[in-house]
């Protein structure tokens, strides 16, 4: 019983900073473009250059948990995490800062690889949706308590203080893990090649996908980050040591559905917030504080139906609950993709409660049909590629959206035109969000069909 509370304690803890900090860099864009003389569409480029690292070293992440276990992967990328956040709060300019939060990306990878994997190393099958419900439920209380946290923040002590409250949440979870049993390690082995193959084409792919509207020289790259993601899915077919063979994701149809739902929805909805803060403070003209009270809606809502629906997918098929939640979040970001700054808040209410309500019924259950499709061997790649499509969706969603910007946005910034083509440009992200989300059903239908399949021929093996 003290192993899982502090275990449940730290990853709490973890949850709530990495997603209080993300949710709370949002707000403060407006802040954070006044304060390093940049546009407020460049800090796009930070929030993309944390999410992109973080897809690029998932996978060494999972490996070095396999060489050296979970806990102590869990505990040291805790640690790293907020020496990283110190250093970002301290960037004097935007190149370093950009760069600052590349770093932090790197090392919360870690985190994001190895936090599911303990939890579900340590808790036992019938409670592991509890507890993945738990820490679930603390990124939403992050998401729910950062705008108006963060909005306060930006407003008196300024931004920077989100990041020196993020440090100290993961140090106080660094100290929380000692007390979690030490794990063995899985394998003597780590693929240096591999991954450093595996990582640079991600990040060559990932950061040309999103800046290719901005030089067509960029075509290069991208194609070149393609060929060694290639390369890298070529290695691991003919390791004797493999991490992740691409055979596994159609040789388990539950996992690779899973997680094909988890990566549209993360690509449908991860900009939600950025956007929204834009729509109220550089459309209507509201306070970091005054927008961070309105956007707390969605994941309040996230929050209060994640240990329900991680608790419901312990009694109940969690494909369909995952497929409800992907059907009421899409009906989310459609009503979004009608707000105009006449629009009365209304509407943006109505469409934060179907995302929030949505949301919180996929995320916990998804989470739980990911880890529960693997054995305990593949814990920690099966966490880094539930993070890994998560990030990668979001780097995606990211992606889009500055390509948006970039096609739509022409004029100087402040002016009255500028304010027309971003209203035009946030009307078309809500647009493709939407389109996102269909996918993503069609993959929940695709996964309750994998899971009565593979439930009919266990009974008849039987």
């Amino acid at each position: 019983m003290n192993t899982r509370f502090f275990l449940l304690a730290s990853v709490c803890l973890t949850s709530f900073s990495s997603s209080f900090m993300s949710s709370s860099l949002n707000i403060a864009v407006d802040a954070i473009a006044l304060n390093y003389a940049v546009r407020p569409e460049l800090i796009t480029y930070a929030i993309s250059a944390y999410v992109i690292a973080v897809t690029a070293f998932l996978l060494p992440s999972s490996a070095l948990a396999n060489r050296i276990g979970y806990r102590k992967a869990y505990t040291l990328g805790a640690l790293a995490a907020s020496v990283a956040a110190v250093a970002a709060a301290l960037c004097p300019n935007f190149y370093l800062f950009i760069a600052a939060r590349c770093i932090q990306g790197a090392v919360n990878s870690v985190i994001f690889a190895t936090a599911t994997a303990v939890l579900s190393d340590n808790i036992e099958k019938q409670y592991r949706g509890s507890a993945i419900g738990l820490s679930v439920a603390s990124v939403y209380a992050g998401l729910t308590l950062s705008p108006v946290i963060g909005g306060v923040l930006t407003d008196t002590l300024g931004w920077r203080s989100m990041f020196f409250i993020s440090a100290t949440l993961n140090l106080i979870a660094v100290l929380l893990s000692q007390r979690i049993k030490t794990d063995r390690p899985n394998t003597d082995y780590f693929p240096y090649l591999k991954m450093s193959v595996a990582s640079s084409g991600l990040v060559l792919f990932l950061f040309s996908l999103e800046r290719l509207t901005s030089s067509p020289y960029l075509t290069f790259s991208l194609a070149t980050g393609l060929a060694l993601i290639v390369w890298y899915l070529t290695l691991e077919q003919r390791s004797r040591h493999p991490l992740l063979r691409i055979t596994l994701l159609w040789n388990n149809p539950i996992l690779g559905c899973a997680l094909g739902a988890s990566l549209c929805n993360y690509m449908a909805t991860f900009a939600i917030a950025l956007l929204l803060s834009m729509h109220l403070q550089l459309l209507r003209g509201l306070s970091a504080m005054e927008a961070g009270l309105i956007l707390i809606i969605e994941p309040g809502i996230q929050c209060l139906i994640s240990p329900f629906s991680g608790k419901l997918s312990n009694r109940v098929n969690p494909g369909l609950i995952v497929l409800c939640g992907m059907g009421i979040s899409t009906l989310g970001t459609l009503v979004f993709s009608f707000l105009t700054p006449e629009s009365p808040l209304a509407l943006l209410f109505i469409g934060q409660i179907l995302c929030g309500a949505g949301f919180g019924l996929f995320s916990a259950p998804n989470t739980t049909i990911v880890m529960n499709s693997v054995q305990r061997d593949k814990f920690a790649l099966a966490s880094a590629l539930q993070s890994m499509t998560r990030n990668a969706g979001m780097s995606v969603c990211m992606a889009i959206v500055s390509a948006i910007f970039a096609l739509m946005i022409v004029s100087a910034p402040r002016s009255a035109s500028y304010f027309i083509e971003l209203n035009h440009s946030l009307e078309i992200s809500f647009t493709f969000s939407t389109l996102l989300g269909v996918a993503g059903i069609v993959f929940c239908l695709l996964g309750i069909r994998a899971r009565v399949k593979a439930n009919t021929v266990e009974a008849d093996s039987r």
